[in-house]
């Protein structure tokens, strides 16, 4: 998805873009929404925008499915794997405590996918071109 916003920061190798809420932004929260109906969101500058500059900025397109199944699929089939495995081998109470390892191992795991993610370029949002100066 592109989008057109405002440069109201920047740090090194990122910008805090700010833009006008759209009805596109219901589902997403990637950003969040201030009482003025405005969003912002830290974005890689790639184009080296200063603040006050027009953007143009690429939201990488989310996919609910694969995030849910990332966050709720990994933990739960790791806790029932640690379960099955302290029963297959050990008692029952040493099975509860397999599966609440093994799911408290799948948090570890999904931080690891997640630093994957922010590093690939195509699921990080980034300013692209500058369309101009704010004018007032």
């Amino acid at each position: 998805m592109i989008e057109q916003g405002t440069v109201i920061h920047t740090n090194g190798k990122w910008a805090t873009v700010e833009f006008e809420r759209r009805a596109a932004c219901d589902g997403c929260r990637a950003c969040g929404c201030r009482a003025d109906g405005k969003t912002a969101a830290r974005l890689r500058n790639t184009v080296g925008a200063e603040v006050g500059d027009i953007v143009e900025a690429r939201m990488p397109e989310k996919s609910p499915a694969a995030a849910a199944m990332i966050l709720y699929g990994i933990p739960l089939l790791l806790l029932l794997a640690g379960v099955l495995t302290g029963m297959a081998f050990l008692d029952d109470k040493w099975a509860i405590v397999t599966g609440i390892a093994c799911m408290v191992v799948s948090f570890g795991v999904i931080a690891l996918i997640d630093r994957l993610f922010r590093r690939n370029e195509k699921h990080t949002a980034a300013i692209v071109r500058i369309l101009g100066q704010m004018t007032e």
